[in-house]
């Protein structure tokens, strides 16, 4: 388990580079090449990328098949107010939730047509927190794609 610091924060880019990615940094599972290079996405391009100021939404934090019961029930939170992108950017990593409820989500409030720009970069939390619950074999490949795919 990993402690997930939640105090507020009017600065949306600075929450999300300093709680979500920055305090993964410090774990010897990553190793000190990816670490370099994430300080300096951190420093600088990533904070540029994302929205200034979103309205915060409370989010799940975890969203993911395996944290839906029988169609109904949410499980296993990792509960934040915060920009709702990441929520959404982590829904669509594993491709197992149904369509219908992303229908049903870009019909109620679909996300801005910048969101696509942004996602694989909001992404990056979620592929951090894994190399620290299952090692870095399979997400160290994903996290240097997006840092490839956006020429960090």
């Amino acid at each position: 388990m990993t402690r997930q610091h939640n105090g507020w924060s009017d600065d949306w880019p600075s929450f999300y580079v300093e709680r979500r990615l920055r305090v993964h940094l410090a774990d010897p599972r990553v190793a000190a090449r990816l670490r370099r290079r994430l300080e300096r996405v951190c420093d600088g391009p990533l904070p540029a990328l994302l929205r200034p100021r979103p309205p915060a939404s409370l989010t799940h934090g975890d969203l993911w098949v395996a944290n839906v019961i029988e169609g109904r029930w949410l499980v296993d939170p990792a509960v934040s107010f915060a920009d709702r992108e990441p929520e959404l950017a982590y829904m669509q990593l594993s491709g197992s939730l149904p369509p219908e409820l992303f229908e049903a989500y870009n019909d109620e409030w679909p996300p801005t047509p910048s969101y696509e720009q942004r996602r694989p970069a909001l992404q990056l939390h979620k592929f951090l927190n894994n190399i620290r619950h299952f090692g870095p074999d399979r997400y160290v490949p994903r996290i240097e794609a997006v840092l490839d795919g956006y020429g960090w």
